[in-house]
């Protein structure tokens, strides 16, 4: 996705959207720039304290807590992790300037109609220029065209 356009819509989409607060902008913007810097590859590994600081978050309570809402408000797809190994991880995903969203369902153990093997099969989604396997949750996410 274009790194201009995806902040534009970004920025369009702001005033429609009244559950942002200064702090979810400030992270998301911290996370775009992150993002930018991992040459735009999801997902994106976070340090919190780097997280934090970019993001002028003081409490590690209040970044928490905005991290998950703007994965609940369908922002970044959150990943914590307690792993030191693993680490937290988000994904961008884009989005049009539109608000309308879809569903986009996750089928961990679902069958193929057309699979009479009744083998697993699986969703897939397009993020960018990346795809991904979703897995055991719906996300919201806005159509590219």
């Amino acid at each position: 996705m274009d790194y201009i356009n995806h902040l534009q819509n970004l920025y369009r989409r702001l005033p429609e959207d009244s559950r942002l607060k200064p702090r979810h902008i400030s992270a998301y913007l911290a996370l775009v720039h992150l993002w930018e810097i991992n040459r735009f590859h999801n997902p994106i590994p976070l340090e919190r304290e780097k997280t934090m600081e970019l993001a002028k978050i003081g409490s590690v309570s209040t970044y928490l807590k905005t991290l998950k809402e703007l994965n609940e408000y369908g922002y970044i797809l959150y990943n914590p992790s307690k792993s030191r190994l693993n680490g937290t991880r988000v994904t961008i995903p884009g989005f049009e300037a539109s608000n309308e969203t879809i569903a986009v369902p996750t089928v961990d153990k679902a069958f193929n109609a057309d699979n009479a093997s009744g083998q697993e099969s699986n969703t897939y989604f397009e993020l960018g220029k990346r795809v991904h396997q979703a897995k055991n949750k719906t996300i919201h996410l806005t159509p590219q065209l």
